[in-house]
């Protein structure tokens, strides 16, 4: 049997990278990538990929030439102790254990520190900054939960720091902002500086700023991004100008739409090639978007609102892509009565995998089923990990679909 240190360099690498992987947690509050992250002091001999490099030379030399070891990596450089500040020397070792890999990271400003330690942790995210700006060149994926002095320092290098040429290789920019009493964000400056990014493929915006839509409708370089999210208010008019704009998405989800209902006049319809899988939260008027565009690659459709009364617009949508659309999930913020329930999974019954949520949907499901009867797929009830109820049906299940139920009319349950 092969020994496990006459393994090849790259081999054994691999399995400690895989290894590693199970260390990384996900800090963000978008909760999208997973980072390479210090806690306290056991970092260094208790947790992958650390570890390696006290086992043995042979296991050291393998992990310090392994780069994507080391990046996804959490630049905030900052401990679960409260005042614990890594230096910046620790970046730019692990920054240098990465080589020339694409760097993938991920920096906190201070807003969620107490008001005494902000001025402190403040300066050393900057700093922080800095070390990262020497390897703009490498930047792949860059994740910012930015306050007032944080933003006000990306966007100041962003704009007069870098060049065009500086961000060359940067696909991904996730940028959280959070309100701070200290003052406004410059949502304009940043909409500017993030417009000049372009090698910028994937854009995830969350922030509470009415009045920045203006600047992100102007400046933003929508046409190029395949990723669009956008996690504010917006009005379904200000959506559909954002939809119109963005003609190589793949993936849109919108979290916070209001307002009225768009025009469906046909004259107005804009054709979406490239979208596969659009999100969106808000209210009623929402469903209006899906008579507002074509969407002929369409796979996936995610809808949760607080109201489902208006159902003809996904109604002529499941008519006019039965095969095309894989994927249909719709939340109820709210109760909603069997026969309801019944309209919807008998107007879905052409998709391969339906599941909707609603308060008590396990209790109505009965009820639908009895009024369905056959004119249904069998009906499921699964509570994802982590996740909410479910109603509905789907190909395949697996283990992170927790406990499976069928629903079956008169409330009898068969497991």
């Amino acid at each position: 049997m092969t020994d496990v240190n006459d393994l090849p360099v790259e081999v054994l690498g691999y399995i400690f990278n895989l290894a590693a992987e199970d260390e990384r947690s996900t800090p963000s509050t978008l909760r999208l990538g997973r980072y390479l992250r210090f806690w306290g002091g056991k970092f260094h001999s208790a947790c992958a990929p650390f570890v390696f490099l006290s086992v043995c030379g042979h296991w050291r030399a393998v992990a310090e030439a392994t780069p994507l070891l080391w990046t996804p990596l959490d630049a905030t450089m900052r401990t679960a102790c409260r005042g614990a500040l890594m230096p910046i020397e620790a970046l730019e070792h692990w920054l240098s254990l990465s080589k020339s890999a694409p760097l993938e990271f991920f920096l906190q400003g201070s807003n969620r520190e107490d008001d005494a330690s902000k001025e402190e942790v403040a300066a050393h995210t900057d700093a922080m900054l800095d070390v990262l700006a020497n390897q703009a060149h490498r930047w792949r994926s860059a994740a910012f939960e930015v306050d007032f002095h944080l933003a006000g320092v990306l966007v100041d290098m962003l704009l007069n720091q870098f060049n065009p040429l500086s961000l060359p290789n940067l696909k991904k920019l996730e940028v959280v902002a959070f309100y701070d009493k200290r003052g406004p964000l410059p949502v304009e400056d940043l909409a500017r500086a993030i417009g000049g990014i372009q090698s910028l493929k994937e854009l995830y915006l969350y922030m509470h700023h009415d009045e920045c839509v203006p600047s992100l409708l102007r400046d933003i370089p929508w046409g190029q991004l395949t990723t669009v999210y956008l996690g504010m208010d917006l009005s379904v008019h200000q959506v559909a100008t954002i939809l119109a704009l963005s003609s190589s998405a793949v993936t849109a989800t919108f979290d916070g739409v209001y307002g009225a209902p768009v025009s469906d006049s046909n004259e107005q319809r804009s054709t979406l090639v490239r979208l596969k899988t659009l999100t969106m939260n808000g209210r009623e008027g929402i469903f209006s978007l899906l008579d507002r565009f074509n969407f002929p690659g369409l796979e996936q459709l995610n809808i949760i609102s607080s109201s489902y009364s208006n159902d003809e617009p996904l109604k002529r949508l499941v008519e006019r892509s039965p095969s095309r659309i894989r994927q249909i999930g719709l939340h109820v913020k709210g109760r909603l009565s069997g026969s309801d329930l019944a309209k919807y999974l008998r107007m879905l019954r052409q998709v391969s995998h339906v599941e909707f949520n609603a308060t008590g949907v396990r209790e109505i499901a009965p009820s639908a089923v009895d009024q369905l009867k056959d004119d249904i797929p069998v009906l499921w009830f699964w509570r994802p990990f982590l996740g909410l109820e479910c109603i509905g049906w789907k190909t395949q299940f697996d283990r992170t679909d927790g406990q499976v139920i069928r629903i079956t009319p008169a409330t009898k349950i068969v497991t």
